[in-house]
């Protein structure tokens, strides 16, 4: 590829549309649910609803008013426990499940199942799993690979938000993507105060790229890098595939005797997904300047 032989051929794309007009969170979803749910007691408060049992059950119709407290810690977490609730049904309960799992002849429609079982799909599509799962409550950030617990792991929610699952682009097995950018210089219209580079994000790992990524072009200046401008690239990208050609056309006033700098995966300092390679993520590019 040469950016002065293809102009036209491709253009650098914008961010990613916001979402449409209507679309909830599903935590918002979560919320909306159960205050839908919610009723008010004889004396109504806003601050304090309340939730009924359902009548006519056999464990009785109590109804039981949410304090501010435990308002606040739902609005927080998204759940609310109420401990002790069904003590005095615990047993009846147990027992129901027990007689029905009796009556249906144990395990799964009458098979018992024994032991730990894998399943994987027949004909591989399934995104790998991390090779890593330790406990019931499994997130990714409170386990490493090497199996150390983390004193202080981050919070999953802000950056993740996969609790209980895995990583939607992990380094999963021995498969695993590795990003990096190409990029090649054109001074054809230098001229013109114009240099052009035509730029494609390339996947030289195993695994398929999933994940909306960044190009970052750098004025490599000291003693802090200045952004000049960041290309967005979409999934997916096969292994030994690249995206298609993103041309960026910038002004000459934006250039300087060092060059250009291009990073990928680097979204204000942090990375979007793991790699089988995070030490080639960037290039240099000293000829990007014009004479």
């Amino acid at each position: 590829y040469t950016p002065c032989m293809h102009r036209g051929r491709g253009r650098a794309r914008g961010p990613p549309p916001r979402p449409v007009s209507g679309w909830v969170p599903p935590m918002a979803a979560r919320l909306r649910r159960l205050r839908n749910h919610v009723r008010p007691a004889a004396a109504p408060s806003a601050q304090q609803p309340t939730i009924p049992a359902p009548a006519g059950t056999a464990f009785g119709t109590t109804t039981h008013r949410l304090t501010d407290k435990q308002m606040d810690f739902f609005n927080t977490f998204g759940y609310i426990a109420f401990p002790g609730l069904l003590a005095d049904c615990a047993d009846r309960i147990v027992a129901e499940f027990d007689r029905v799992w009796a009556e249906n002849g144990g395990g799964h429609h009458g098979v018992v199942h024994e032991g730990l079982y894998v399943v994987g799909s027949a004909d591989d599509s399934w995104l790998g799993g991390r090779t890593t799962w330790n406990q019931h409550a499994y997130n990714i950030v409170n386990i490493n690979d090497d199996l150390t617990v983390p004193a202080a792991p981050e919070p999953n929610w802000p950056l993740h938000n996969n609790f209980r699952s895995g990583d939607l682009n992990p380094v999963y097995g021995e498969n695993a993507p590795d990003a990096i950018p190409l990029a090649e210089v054109c001074t054809a219209e230098c001229d013109a105060g114009n240099l052009v580079i035509g730029m494609r994000l390339a996947n030289r790992g195993t695994a398929t790229l999933r994940t909306d990524m960044k190009l970052t072009v750098y004025r490599p200046t000291e003693p802090e890098w200045t952004v000049v401008e960041v290309l967005h690239v979409s999934p997916p990208i096969e292994p030994g595939t690249s995206s298609e050609l993103l041309e960026l056309s910038l002004d000459t006033s934006v250039l300087g005797p060092e060059g250009l700098a291009i990073m990928v995966d680097d979204d204000s300092g942090t990375e979007a997904i793991r790699e089988c390679d995070e030490e080639n993520n960037l290039i240099m590019l000293s000829d990007a300047v014009c004479p």
